[in-house]
């Protein structure tokens, strides 16, 4: 239990008069971007920083830790992208889901309840800690404290998922904010999954919801698991081809080698005997380092749209999020007779 006042300001160690105050003002201390990397995918962050920073780490470290998740639900408090595909290996049908706006479509509401119910404030408490982890009534993007109350926030949707999963012999789990299921025949059952996810008042991504059967490459974030977790032949070979081109140039930026290490590192963690070949093929070409010099592997864009908290202006979308709804503007497409929502066209 959470109730006291003075114990909450030694955790964020800030005066209870400050703490209302930050509260009050939280939406400040944002300063949100427009994450775009080569590839041309951009990414709203909503970027906390200042005083509201320093408060939501230390909500994270003293105040959430102590939460609770289901086994089976990975990449938060335990587990990685390799006991999340381990669940699901050698199986005849794999389907990956994928819920759409996590963050966004987990309101101030929802915080709140986790801040009440599972962590045990007071309700007094509860609001400062909501307006000190929300922003525009949902979690902001960026925020240390954003995917362990989107976790929270989740585990019953997870646990319903999972009885249901259980109930039709299959095998359930979750990474983050995508649901794999694997059996004989979980296809069939996407209707009734999808159901239970937006019951939670969430929606999935129609592009998103993959069946994969054995025959097939069977994708996880990350990692394949047909016969054993390992790393798509596909994903090697292309690093294998960053590699290659780099013969001959003059100078390799840093920000290349890095990205390159990187990705062998992933191939290590996931399957080292994987990442020999390639680590010997990166010692003939990448040097120890280079220059930064030209560095576009990502840029930062100033945010104008709708998220930031400049623009978020409008009252009927954030009544109908404050109130756990799906917005009415979100485009559906059908699947087995339950709705799977879609970009919304341009």
């Amino acid at each position: 239990m959470l109730i006291s006042i003075r114990k909450v300001e030694a955790l964020l160690r800030i005066q209870r008069e400050r703490i209302g105050e930050l509260a009050d003002t939280a939406p400040s201390y944002y300063r949100p971007y427009h994450h775009t990397t080569r590839s041309g995918k951009s990414r709203h962050i909503d970027n906390p920083v200042g005083l509201l920073r320093q408060a939501q780490d230390r909500i994270l470290q003293r105040v959430l830790a102590a939460i609770s998740l289901p086994e089976r639900m990975y990449g938060v408090t335990r587990g990685s992208i390799i006991d999340h595909a381990a669940a699901h290996v050698g199986q005849p049908v794999v389907v990956t889901l994928d819920i759409k706006e996590c963050f966004f479509r987990t309101t101030a509401n929802k915080v709140f309840a986790v801040f009440k119910n599972t962590v045990g404030c007071s309700p007094e408490i509860a609001r400062s800690f909501t307006k000190l982890t929300t922003i525009n009534g949902a979690l902001p993007e960026g925020a240390p404290t954003s995917p362990l109350l989107a976790a929270a926030v989740l585990a019953p949707l997870f646990r319903d998922l999972e009885a249901f999963a259980g109930r039709h012999g299959l095998s359930a789990s979750m990474f983050a904010d995508d649901i794999a299921l694997s059996g004989v025949h979980p296809q069939d059952v996407i209707a009734e999954v999808i159901g239970i996810i937006r019951r939670h008042g969430y929606g999935v991504r129609a592009r998103k919801v993959h069946v994969m059967p054995a025959a097939a490459r069977q994708r996880l974030p990350g990692t394949m698991v047909n016969r054993k977790v390992s790393v798509d032949r596909q994903y090697r070979r292309l690093v294998r081809r960053r590699i290659a081109t780099l013969k001959g140039a003059p100078e390799i930026p840093e920000w290349v080698s890095r990205s390159i290490v990187g990705q062998i590192e992933h191939v290590a963690f996931v399957a080292p005997n994987q990442a020999v070949a390639l680590r010997r093929l990166a010692s003939r070409f990448l040097p120890a380092a280079g220059s930064d010099e030209g560095r576009a592997a990502t840029q930062k864009d100033p945010c104008f749209c709708r998220r930031g908290r400049f623009e978020f202006d409008s009252r009927a979308a954030l009544r109908s999020r404050l109130h756990d709804s799906p917005s009415r503007s979100d485009a559906t497409v059908r699947f087995g007779g339950a709705g799977i929502e879609r970009e919304d066209p341009a």
